[in-house]
């Protein structure tokens, strides 16, 4: 029985870090905001939300601040209206929008 206990303990051991990943990546992704912030790159996540909200109606569901070709974006993921699903991308630094965004049909329960 002591083998099996063992085997436990090293699973455990094993997936720990697993487990710590997302929220250490949660936390270099509000560090490297806040650099850039600071940094002058990009303006502060309120004032594109409400820019995004006043555009684009509906019940903010996420965003993102990625960085494409030394170019940094915010990604705001917006349930509209229907249920529609959109993604709409905003330059950080201007709050300009961007070309490409996407939008699709959420899926709903039920298959229906």
């Amino acid at each position: 029985m002591r083998t099996g206990v063992t085997r436990r303990v090293i699973l455990a051991a094993c997936l720990l870090p697993a487990l710590r990943a997302p929220a250490r990546a949660e936390e270099d992704d509000q560090d490297a905001a806040r650099q850039a912030l600071q940094a002058g790159r990009a303006v502060p996540l309120e004032r594109v939300l409400q820019r995004a909200q006043r555009e684009h109606p509906g019940h903010l569901l996420g965003v993102e601040l990625v960085e494409e070709d030394g170019r940094l974006i915010y990604q705001i993921r917006i349930l509209g209206p229907g249920g529609r699903l959109d993604d709409w991308r905003y330059d950080a630094d201007t709050t300009a929008p961007l070309a490409g965004q996407r939008k699709r049909e959420a899926q709903q329960e039920g298959g229906s």
